[in-house]
């Protein structure tokens, strides 16, 4: 099919975008020194990602934020289409 790479290309594009920006988001907000998420819950320095139990807890941490509201839809898109009766 003609166009097929662009046209992928262009899907996948925000797809990759969304990871991007997620990462740079949890990487700002578990800091040692300036991320919210130590100053909030711990007044002690933490380096949430040099340890390898809490490097895996923020990766799924921000897994599960990142693809919650697509799987979301997609229940929500399943519950419309199931018949009332």
């Amino acid at each position: 099919v003609r166009g097929r790479g662009p046209l992928r290309t262009a899907i996948l594009i925000p797809y990759g975008i969304v990871t991007v920006v997620s990462a740079f988001i949890f990487r700002y907000a578990f800091a040692i020194d300036s991320g919210f998420v130590n100053q909030w819950l711990n007044p002690t320095e933490f380096d949430w990602f040099g340890g390898q139990w809490s490097a895996i807890f923020v990766i799924c941490l921000s897994e599960i934020w990142k693809t919650t509201p697509f799987i979301s839809l997609l229940l929500l898109a399943g519950l419309v289409q199931v018949p009332e009766d």
